[in-house]
């Protein structure tokens, strides 16, 4: 399900968001780390809308997988709930199109199953730069383990890039 752009796109800051083909090629790269899984290993979700999930991680590299994960307790769940969601990302507050990504489909070992989706950025300068992952739900959904309300929940990941280590 990979969109693929032919340039890289750089933000702001000056990290660059690398293409979805770059991505794809690189989720096997054990030495780029998975801000998720690797490094913050926190799986936990906003309370609500009203509430930021916000975490935070010290980083030294210059290279990171942004994994972006929603799991239902099944397949039918989980594509109800896709059906009726609007996901949004964006580093130091400037929006990152979801087509720099690549998505695909994960089977857990408790059964659940999720759809993640994975931003490969590159050349991070030494700072803090906060990456916002946002969905936006339109009615009550339910992902088999609880009811989320309408609303945007937002976490947000602020990490510390220390190159000089």
């Amino acid at each position: 399900m990979a969109s693929i752009i032919p340039e890289q796109t750089e933000t702001g800051s000056s990290l660059t968001i690398q293409d979805a083909k770059a991505a794809e090629s690189n989720l096997r790269n054990r030495d780029t780390p998975w801000l998720i899984s690797d490094i913050i290993k926190n799986d936990r979700e906003p309370a609500s809308p009203d509430s930021p999930l916000s975490l935070s991680a010290d980083i030294n590299g210059q290279s990171l997988m942004w994994d972006n994960w929603w799991c239902a307790a099944s397949e039918s769940l989980l594509s109800g709930n896709l059906a009726v969601m609007q996901f949004d990302y964006s580093i130091n507050d400037e929006p990152v199109g979801a087509e720099l990504g690549t998505t695909f489909s994960q089977h857990l070992q408790d059964g659940s199953v999720c759809s993640v989706t994975i931003f490969y950025i590159t050349d991070l300068p030494n700072g803090t730069h906060n990456l916002e992952y946002s969905y936006a739900v339109t009615g009550n959904i339910n992902d088999g383990y609880r009811v989320y309300g309408p609303g945007k929940y937002r976490k947000i990941y602020s990490i510390t890039v220390d190159n000089n280590k």
